[in-house]
């Protein structure tokens, strides 16, 4: 039978859903073990998730990674997209621009106007530049995620068994 780890990053989004939503995931994630490798509608990622798949329940995304040597699905997250969005803006506006939540948003509308100044060559080369240092943090990120969840495995700090008893858990904690 496959195994199912949830990180912990997962399981507190979990612990926070309402119980229709928690239930619903629950059913999804139940299916999932099920078929890991055929599951409806599941993609596999590109880019810096190569190796990892996602699957879409209702508004919700499981982004999910099967290694099929030991059968284990390990759960690595769950949003929802519009929530994943307004962090990334708010990572691009505290981390690229020093900007954080309620201040002046001048250093944006600045960056956009000197943007839209460049020639079309030079846009393009300011976007790639972005986006290729952008592949390489989530390359970065992914390694240390990966080694976390390796040590944590490793440690016997993720919660393994069948998905009813670990959405058990999680109402009972």
């Amino acid at each position: 039978m496959t195994e199912i780890l949830l990180h912990r990053r997962a399981l507190r989004y979990l612990k926070k859903l309402a119980h229709p939503d928690r239930e619903r995931l629950r059913k999804a994630i139940a299916q999932l073990v099920k078929e890991p490798e055929n599951f409806p509608g599941m993609l596999h990622m590109a880019g810096e998730w190569v190796g990892y798949r996602r699957i879409r329940v209702g508004g919700f995304r499981v982004i999910f990674w099967y290694d099929s040597e030991k059968d284990i699905v390990y759960i690595d997250r769950s949003h929802r997209p519009t929530r994943r969005r307004i962090q990334a803006i708010e990572w691009i506006r505290s981390k690229i621009l020093g900007i954080k939540r309620g201040e002046d948003m001048s250093d944006i509308d600045t960056f956009v106007e000197e943007f839209q100044g460049l020639s079309l060559e030079d846009q393009e080369y300011v976007a790639e530049l972005i986006k290729k240092q952008l592949v390489e943090s989530r390359r970065e990120s992914l390694v240390d995620r990966v080694a976390e969840a390796r040590e944590n495995y490793r440690a016997g700090r993720t919660r393994s068994g069948a998905i009813d008893d670990l959405m058990e858990d999680l109402e009972n904690d």
